[in-house]
Protein backbone atom coordinates (compact mmCIF):
# COMPACT_ATOMS: atom_id res chain seq x y z
CA UNK A 1 0.00 0.00 0.00
CA UNK A 2 3.16 2.48 0.73
CA UNK A 3 4.15 1.29 -2.77
CA UNK A 4 1.21 2.41 -4.13
CA UNK A 5 0.94 5.40 -2.54
CA UNK A 6 4.49 6.87 -2.80
CA UNK A 7 3.69 6.29 -6.78
CA UNK A 8 0.57 7.95 -6.88
CA UNK A 9 2.20 11.14 -5.45
CA UNK A 10 5.22 10.80 -7.53
CA UNK A 11 3.20 10.89 -10.60
CA UNK A 12 0.73 13.80 -9.29
CA UNK A 13 3.92 15.63 -8.44
CA UNK A 14 5.40 15.17 -11.99
CA UNK A 15 2.18 16.46 -13.30
CA UNK A 16 1.99 19.10 -11.66
CA UNK A 17 5.87 19.89 -12.70
CA UNK A 18 4.76 19.79 -16.35
CA UNK A 19 1.87 21.66 -16.20
CA UNK A 20 4.06 24.20 -14.82
CA UNK A 21 6.65 23.95 -17.39
CA UNK A 22 3.59 24.13 -20.13
CA UNK A 23 2.70 27.29 -18.18
CA UNK A 24 5.74 29.09 -18.33
CA UNK A 25 6.17 28.32 -21.65
CA UNK A 26 2.64 29.39 -22.57
CA UNK A 27 1.95 26.40 -24.69
CA UNK A 28 -1.67 26.04 -22.49
CA UNK A 29 -2.49 29.36 -23.63
CA UNK A 30 -1.74 28.35 -27.11
CA UNK A 31 -3.65 25.47 -26.91
CA UNK A 32 -6.46 27.26 -25.52
CA UNK A 33 -6.50 29.80 -27.89
CA UNK A 34 -6.12 27.14 -30.71
CA UNK A 35 -9.17 25.26 -29.15
CA UNK A 36 -11.03 28.25 -29.34
CA UNK A 37 -10.14 28.80 -33.49
CA UNK A 38 -10.86 25.71 -34.04
CA UNK A 39 -14.45 25.83 -32.16
CA UNK A 40 -15.00 29.11 -34.21
CA UNK A 41 -13.60 27.72 -37.81
CA UNK A 42 -16.95 25.16 -38.28
CA UNK A 43 -19.54 24.30 -36.07
CA UNK A 44 -23.20 22.28 -36.57
CA UNK A 45 -26.37 21.53 -34.75
CA UNK A 46 -29.72 20.55 -34.79
CA UNK A 47 -32.89 19.95 -33.47
CA UNK A 48 -35.31 17.48 -33.90
CA UNK A 49 -39.36 16.34 -33.39
CA UNK A 50 -40.84 19.02 -32.56
CA UNK A 51 -44.53 19.68 -30.91
CA UNK A 52 -47.47 20.09 -33.07
CA UNK A 53 -48.71 23.08 -34.78
CA UNK A 54 -52.70 22.77 -34.88
CA UNK A 55 -55.58 24.90 -35.14
CA UNK A 56 -54.10 28.00 -35.54
CA UNK A 57 -54.15 30.39 -38.93
CA UNK A 58 -51.35 32.64 -37.41
CA UNK A 59 -47.58 32.47 -38.45
CA UNK A 60 -45.99 30.81 -35.76
CA UNK A 61 -42.43 29.71 -35.06
CA UNK A 62 -42.50 25.98 -34.49
CA UNK A 63 -41.38 24.77 -31.31
CA UNK A 64 -39.88 21.86 -29.65
CA UNK A 65 -40.81 20.52 -26.17
CA UNK A 66 -42.58 23.92 -25.81
CA UNK A 67 -39.83 26.13 -26.65
CA UNK A 68 -39.03 27.89 -30.17
CA UNK A 69 -37.17 24.96 -32.31
CA UNK A 70 -34.25 26.84 -33.24
CA UNK A 71 -30.27 26.34 -34.17
CA UNK A 72 -28.38 29.82 -32.55
CA UNK A 73 -24.99 30.51 -33.84
CA UNK A 74 -23.01 32.53 -31.43
CA UNK A 75 -22.13 36.44 -31.54
CA UNK A 76 -19.03 37.31 -33.52
CA UNK A 77 -18.71 34.00 -35.05
CA UNK A 78 -19.56 34.94 -38.75
CA UNK A 79 -17.12 37.39 -41.09
CA UNK A 80 -16.86 37.81 -44.28
CA UNK A 81 -16.57 34.51 -46.65
CA UNK A 82 -18.49 32.28 -43.68
CA UNK A 83 -20.65 30.17 -45.28
CA UNK A 84 -24.04 28.77 -43.99
CA UNK A 85 -25.87 25.63 -44.68
CA UNK A 86 -29.55 25.59 -43.05
CA UNK A 87 -31.71 22.29 -44.04
CA UNK A 88 -35.33 21.76 -42.20
CA UNK A 89 -37.97 19.31 -42.55
CA UNK A 90 -41.66 19.59 -41.91
CA UNK A 91 -44.20 16.93 -41.62
CA UNK A 92 -48.15 17.58 -42.19
CA UNK A 93 -49.20 15.00 -40.12
CA UNK A 94 -53.06 16.17 -40.58
CA UNK A 95 -54.59 18.27 -42.54
CA UNK A 96 -58.37 19.47 -43.47
CA UNK A 97 -60.14 19.84 -46.94
CA UNK A 98 -58.09 22.38 -49.38
CA UNK A 99 -56.42 24.57 -46.27
CA UNK A 100 -53.22 25.27 -47.19
CA UNK A 101 -49.46 25.68 -45.56
CA UNK A 102 -46.77 28.21 -45.71
CA UNK A 103 -43.46 27.83 -44.09
CA UNK A 104 -40.92 29.73 -44.16
CA UNK A 105 -37.13 29.73 -42.71
CA UNK A 106 -35.51 32.71 -40.87
CA UNK A 107 -32.29 33.83 -39.44
CA UNK A 108 -32.13 36.24 -36.71
CA UNK A 109 -34.83 36.09 -33.31
CA UNK A 110 -37.58 33.11 -32.89
CA UNK A 111 -39.55 34.89 -31.19
CA UNK A 112 -39.38 38.41 -33.78
CA UNK A 113 -39.88 36.41 -37.40
CA UNK A 114 -41.77 40.16 -38.54
CA UNK A 115 -38.28 41.59 -37.81
CA UNK A 116 -35.95 38.67 -39.06
CA UNK A 117 -34.36 37.81 -42.48
CA UNK A 118 -36.30 35.78 -44.40
CA UNK A 119 -34.04 32.87 -46.25
CA UNK A 120 -36.75 30.71 -47.66
CA UNK A 121 -40.32 30.49 -47.93
CA UNK A 122 -42.95 28.09 -49.66
CA UNK A 123 -45.89 28.86 -51.70
CA UNK A 124 -49.10 28.34 -49.64
CA UNK A 125 -49.58 24.64 -50.87
CA UNK A 126 -52.99 22.59 -50.13
CA UNK A 127 -51.60 20.01 -48.99
CA UNK A 128 -52.27 16.54 -48.08
CA UNK A 129 -51.86 14.22 -44.91
CA UNK A 130 -48.69 13.29 -44.41
CA UNK A 131 -47.03 15.27 -46.77
CA UNK A 132 -43.61 17.22 -46.33
CA UNK A 133 -41.99 20.36 -46.34
CA UNK A 134 -37.96 20.54 -47.04
CA UNK A 135 -36.28 24.06 -46.90
CA UNK A 136 -32.51 24.10 -47.39
CA UNK A 137 -30.50 27.45 -47.41
CA UNK A 138 -26.93 28.56 -47.96
CA UNK A 139 -25.75 31.77 -47.12
CA UNK A 140 -22.53 33.30 -47.79
CA UNK A 141 -21.43 36.67 -45.71
CA UNK A 142 -20.01 39.31 -47.80
CA UNK A 143 -19.24 41.84 -44.51
CA UNK A 144 -19.34 41.01 -40.88
CA UNK A 145 -19.39 42.94 -37.53
CA UNK A 146 -22.43 45.10 -36.64
CA UNK A 147 -24.48 45.82 -39.86
CA UNK A 148 -23.20 42.98 -42.22
CA UNK A 149 -24.62 41.61 -45.69
CA UNK A 150 -25.02 38.13 -46.96
CA UNK A 151 -26.23 36.46 -49.91
CA UNK A 152 -28.74 33.42 -50.00
CA UNK A 153 -29.61 30.85 -52.20
CA UNK A 154 -32.54 28.35 -50.96
CA UNK A 155 -35.07 26.45 -52.15
CA UNK A 156 -37.97 24.47 -50.66
CA UNK A 157 -40.46 21.30 -51.68
CA UNK A 158 -43.42 20.78 -50.02
CA UNK A 159 -45.89 17.48 -51.07
CA UNK A 160 -45.73 14.32 -51.05
CA UNK A 161 -42.99 12.03 -50.10
CA UNK A 162 -40.97 11.08 -53.42
CA UNK A 163 -43.14 13.17 -55.58
CA UNK A 164 -41.89 16.53 -54.38
CA UNK A 165 -39.90 18.85 -56.12
CA UNK A 166 -37.68 21.54 -55.50
CA UNK A 167 -37.89 25.02 -56.29
CA UNK A 168 -34.70 27.27 -56.03
CA UNK A 169 -34.86 30.68 -55.06
CA UNK A 170 -32.03 32.84 -55.51
CA UNK A 171 -32.68 36.69 -53.06
CA UNK A 172 -33.18 37.63 -50.33
CA UNK A 173 -34.41 40.50 -48.59
CA UNK A 174 -38.32 40.54 -48.20
CA UNK A 175 -38.50 38.56 -51.46
CA UNK A 176 -36.52 40.56 -53.54
CA UNK A 177 -33.60 39.35 -55.39
CA UNK A 178 -30.74 41.65 -53.52
CA UNK A 179 -28.03 40.92 -50.85
CA UNK A 180 -29.33 41.09 -47.55
CA UNK A 181 -28.38 43.87 -45.14
CA UNK A 182 -27.66 45.51 -41.81
CA UNK A 183 -27.21 41.96 -40.48
CA UNK A 184 -25.72 42.45 -36.65
CA UNK A 185 -23.13 39.37 -36.70
CA UNK A 186 -21.94 40.95 -33.37
CA UNK A 187 -25.12 39.12 -31.74
CA UNK A 188 -26.10 35.57 -31.63
CA UNK A 189 -28.28 34.67 -35.09
CA UNK A 190 -31.03 32.63 -34.41
CA UNK A 191 -32.21 29.68 -36.99
CA UNK A 192 -35.67 28.83 -37.00
CA UNK A 193 -39.19 27.65 -39.16
CA UNK A 194 -42.41 29.29 -39.06
CA UNK A 195 -45.23 27.94 -40.28
CA UNK A 196 -49.03 29.56 -40.92
CA UNK A 197 -52.32 27.78 -42.28
CA UNK A 198 -54.60 29.31 -44.27
CA UNK A 199 -57.48 28.58 -41.88
CA UNK A 200 -57.69 27.45 -38.10
CA UNK A 201 -59.19 24.07 -37.90
CA UNK A 202 -58.63 20.61 -35.57
CA UNK A 203 -57.35 18.72 -38.44
CA UNK A 204 -54.47 21.29 -39.15
CA UNK A 205 -51.64 20.04 -37.96
CA UNK A 206 -47.77 20.30 -38.47
CA UNK A 207 -44.47 19.73 -36.68
CA UNK A 208 -40.76 20.36 -37.15
CA UNK A 209 -38.96 17.17 -37.72
CA UNK A 210 -35.70 17.98 -38.57
CA UNK A 211 -33.66 21.67 -38.10
CA UNK A 212 -29.83 21.23 -39.02
CA UNK A 213 -27.41 24.27 -39.14
CA UNK A 214 -23.70 24.11 -39.69
CA UNK A 215 -21.25 26.63 -40.70
CA UNK A 216 -17.35 27.16 -42.09
CA UNK A 217 -15.33 30.52 -41.66
CA UNK A 218 -13.02 31.34 -44.33
CA UNK A 219 -10.48 32.02 -42.31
Amino acid sequence: MANATNSASTATAQSDRVQTVLNDAGIMTALTSLTTLVDNISGASEVVVGDAHTNDSDETTLQVASADGKVTIAADVLSAGSVIDVKALVNCTSTNSTDTLTLKLYAGDATAPGSSLLLCDTAAVDVADDDIGVLEATVVVRTGEATGTAFALSRWALDAPGTATYRPTSYLSSGAATEMTAIDFTSAIELFVTAEWSVAHANNSCRLELLTASFRNAN
